[in-house]
């Protein structure tokens, strides 16, 4: 009998492993955005205004970065949910946004007096989910991709209009700029808009359970709050128009940039 015990706990010891391999032939491609994300942050701020304004000048540029990260993206699959794993707490809501002094002080804020007013556009449904997350995977270079789920975007919205899965990344009094936050934006939400993606998102948040990937696109929410870091500003203001208007980028259906005056707010798309 213990024979038996012993041989149906190898048995099942085998499955698990066999599983286990086959969850770590999961690649987890490096796009070019996520390179150029990674050296913006070795950057100074003459060269962010460079870049902004280069950008700006030529958008085909960028759509190209995108369409390239696209493709790089476009055949990972993964079955599995996000694994975010025990985050901290949030620390105290505060009664007024222009109180806001750090991100996950906003998130506090939103969860508690919902997002930017009912005229937003948006709901809230996570924060710091990072959308190339992946358990036991292997990142292209053959390393364990154990850090795959660290970081990711500030906050996971739903289009209120469009139902579509929005990345909002938020910026914070005099952190970083807008250039960098739509170079962080678009890392993430190319990685989301693959139709294995939006079928991942369907399948595991349950906000986006009447998704259809066949039609759906991804949205863009750059979120600047008491911002004190005018750098970029106007180039990526108009950046964010012809990237609208050209509606170049497969997967990608609006990037919006938002900026508090006091408790107002104002949309740049």
């Amino acid at each position: 009998m213990a024979k038996k015990k012993n041989s149906n706990n190898k048995s099942k010891q085998n499955e698990a492993s066999s599983k286990r391999s086959a969850i770590q032939k999961i690649i987890v491609p490096e796009t070019e955005l996520r390179i150029f994300y990674r050296f913006m942050k070795l950057l100074d701020v003459d060269t962010w205004n460079d870049l902004a304004k280069f950008y700006c000048d030529n958008p085909k540029s960028l759509e190209r970065l995108w369409d390239k990260s696209r493709k790089k993206f476009d055949n990972y699959s993964n079955p599995d949910g996000w694994n975010q794993g025990k985050r901290k707490d949030l620390p105290k809501a505060p009664e007024l946004l222009t109180e806001v002094s750090w991100t996950n002080e906003f998130t506090a804020y939103l969860n508690k007096h919902d997002l930017m007013g009912t005229n937003s556009g948006y709901t809230f449904v996570r924060s710091e989910l990072n959308p190339w997350n992946t358990r036991h995977g292997a990142f292209s270079n053959k390393l364990p991709a154990t850090k795959s789920g660290r970081g990711g975007m500030d906050l996971l919205l739903k289009s209120t209009k469009s139902g579509f899965p929005v990345v909002g990344e938020v910026k914070v009094k005099d952190d970083k700029n807008a250039f960098f936050a739509l170079i962080q934006a678009m890392t993430y939400a190319v990685e989301l808009s693959t139709p294995n993606q939006l079928v991942r998102l369907r399948d595991h948040i349950d906000e986006f359970e009447e998704l259809d990937p066949k039609k759906a696109k991804v949205e863009i929410a750059i979120i600047m709050v008491n911002p004190k870091y005018p750098h970029t500003r106007k180039d990526v203001i108009s950046l964010i128009k012809k990237l609208n208007k050209r509606n170049k980028c497969l997967g990608l259906a609006r990037i919006t940039l938002l900026e508090n005056k006091a408790n107002k707010w104002k949309k740049h798309s």
